[in-house]
């Protein structure tokens, strides 16, 4: 994760309890805390592209979905995202 994903990433967990609230379930679950944060980053760069794409703010029921133990495969469509701002399917 690059410095300004990860100041941004760093303003989300002090404002935004969802958002906290899936890095530490993600990290009780045993995923290293720095691998919950980027996880929790690609989930809503992801939803980023969707409302981009004229599509609605899936961005709480996204981290919901995480939270229960869900796959960002599972979240969206596999193929969706292309080019150099595709998600990295190895999470």
């Amino acid at each position: 994760m690059n410095l300004l994903m990860r100041d941004l990433m760093q303003s989300l967990q002090q404002d935004n309890t969802d958002v906290r609230n899936t890095i530490d379930v993600l990290h009780e679950r045993g995923m290293p805390a720095a691998d919950a944060e980027d996880r929790v980053a690609q989930a809503l760069m992801a939803c980023v592209w969707e409302v981009t794409e004229g599509l609605p703010d899936r961005s709480g029921e996204v981290l919901a979905g995480l939270r229960a133990g869900r796959s960002i495969d599972e979240l969206f469509a596999p193929g969706r995202y292309k080019g150099e701002n595709a998600l990295d399917r190895e999470h």
